[in-house]
């Protein structure tokens, strides 16, 4: 009986494979997969899980410097880039933090974001930001100060920033954090298990017109910005949040042998995200 050299069983092994599955290494289910909730409170904002492999059309990707990353997604979470060396503050200087932002209205609301990241250098930061057209912006974030997490909320107004509270709070992951407003009354909320709360308050008059996740970074020396990658696990808004990831945008890879031979894939997974190679 012929044998075959391990060679010539590992191409054809990886041939059977290539024509019984018709895949290929780079998994991508393009915007079909979109999972997201319609609104039908009073309040019209959207919720999303981000279990989709591109931005939903409810969105406007805004970057905070030109040639920054659009949000990446892995099937079941938004990443949002905020390129180390260039400042993505929103202060006094404008909005330059990388966000993706949607339609908001006048009336009360809250939403709430869960992270699914960590962060270790000063500086960095992930957030809700609530802006009109003319740079005017609340933000409202958790950041880090070199040490600890913060809970941190400013105003921008005309060009004027002023903070609203800093309250220095534990690390963790996962980490929930919610804004709503009542009247003139701007609620500031984190949780560590969806449950619990704790909040601070201040009232500002203040509409804005888009609302959304945000990340960025910052420092008080010009191009010693750390990269911060932030990682988004929903956004929802709490009076109709979303129904919870679909897997819609997860892939499953099945290999089957003809005749006797081992498939080893890597990495080697029971699924599989958007864009992620396979060998």
């Amino acid at each position: 009986m012929r044998r075959f050299q391990p060679t010539y069983l590992f191409i054809f092994l990886t041939t059977m494979v290539t024509l019984l599955l018709g895949v290929t290494s780079v998994f991508s289910a393009g915007g079909t997969a979109d999972r997201v909730q319609a609104n039908t409170a009073a309040s019209s904002i959207v919720s999303d899980d981000f279990d989709q492999c591109t931005l939903a059309a409810t969105w406007t990707f805004e970057p905070g410097q030109p040639g920054d990353p659009a949000p990446a997604f892995n099937g079941t979470q938004m990443i949002l880039t905020a390129p180390g060396g260039a400042n993505h503050d929103i202060w006094s200087g404008g909005i330059h933090a990388n966000r993706i932002v949607q339609p908001l209205e006048a009336g009360d609301f809250e939403v709430e974001v869960k992270f699914a990241s960590e962060m270790d250098s000063r500086y960095q930061t992930r957030g809700i930001i609530v802006e009109d057209a003319s740079d005017n912006a609340l933000r409202f974030e958790i950041h880090h100060d070199g040490t600890n997490y913060r809970l941190f909320a400013a105003s921008i107004i005309g060009g004027t920033a002023t903070a609203s509270h800093i309250v220095t709070i534990n690390g963790g992951n996962p980490l929930m954090m919610r804004v709503g407003r009542a009247g003139d009354t701007w609620t500031h909320s984190y949780s560590f298990d969806g449950t619990t709360w704790e909040s601070e308050s201040f009232d500002m008059a203040f509409a804005g017109t888009r609302i959304g996740p945000f990340a960025g970074n910052s420092s008080s020396t010009p191009g010693d910005e750390p990269q911060h990658t932030a990682v988004f696990d929903y956004f929802y808004n709490t009076a109709a949040p979303g129904p919870g990831d679909s897997g819609a945008a997860l892939h499953t890879l099945v290999a089957n042998t003809s005749g006797s031979g081992t498939i080893v894939r890597d990495p080697d997974q029971e699924t599989y995200g958007c864009n992620q190679v396979v060998t």
